[in-house]
């Protein structure tokens, strides 16, 4: 699966936003448009049309890194894993972001679907070597759809 991923301000996306959004790739001309105009869940998509899933990262400091590490779709569930390194030490002049992750689903047919996204995190605390990292924890977060 095609993924891209999209470095925003904090604010170009609602504060309470879902983590996970599916929404016609045609509903708008960038990610953070295609999510503001996303459905709250619940409402059924089109058949037969692309579809993106966009996968919030949450807030991320100057130094944090996010990553693409696999997508793959067996059946009707789609899964990503994302691996984010979070810094852990002093931060001067930090500039905080959120990556948004768009991930092409194609033209599905009529069904039940499902995104599954596994975030796994590590902390490092050298800025210079943030593939040093440790303390890893895990989080899944999913999201159940319907076409017609």
């Amino acid at each position: 699966m095609n993924t891209e991923l999209v470095d925003l301000e904090p604010g170009e996306l609602p504060r309470d936003g879902l983590s996970i959004v599916v929404v016609a790739l045609d509903a708008a001309s960038t990610p953070a448009d295609r999510y503001r105009q996303a459905g709250h869940g619940g409402d059924a998509l089109p058949s037969n049309k692309a579809l993106v899933a966009l996968v919030r990262s949450g807030l991320l400091s100057t130094p944090d890194t996010v990553k693409v590490s696999e997508s793959s779709s067996s059946g009707n569930t789609f899964r990503l894993t994302l691996d984010i390194r979070r810094y852990v030490g002093p931060i001067s002049a930090n500039v905080e972001r959120e990556t948004l992750v768009q991930v092409d689903l194609g033209a599905l047919a009529p069904g039940r679907y499902a995104v599954v996204v596994t975030r796994s995190t590590r902390e490092f605390q050298n800025q210079q070597q943030p593939e040093q990292a440790a303390s890893p924890t895990s989080a899944e977060d999913r999201l159940e759809f319907d076409v017609r």
